[in-house]
């Protein structure tokens, strides 16, 4: 039998993020997205960060550092699979 815990997983590719005074471990995605604007092509990142849900909350327009870089909330966090990650949208500030 295999048994995995978050802490594993965010142990190995894991990123430093606080959110106020609460200090958590999360997962920094930020894949480029190209888009065809009237015939000319615009580059950009859409960020993300996936997050233990029970660690952090968050709510649109709060603020969250990762990796000592601050960004700011888009929305309410999603849950993804069965709960146990959560994962928000971001703009980096």
């Amino acid at each position: 039998m295999f048994f995995e815990t978050p802490d594993n997983f965010l142990d190995d590719f894991g990123v430093p993020c606080s959110k106020g005074a609460i200090n958590f471990t999360g997962l920094l995605d930020m894949p480029d997205q190209t888009f065809d604007l009237g015939g000319v092509s615009i580059q950009s990142s859409e960020y993300s960060l996936t997050f233990r849900t029970g660690d952090v909350t968050f709510l649109n327009g709060d603020a969250v550092l990762v990796s000592g870089i601050s960004y700011t909330a888009r929305g309410p966090a999603n849950k993804l699979d069965d709960g146990v990650f959560s994962a928000i949208k971001m703009s980096r500030l």
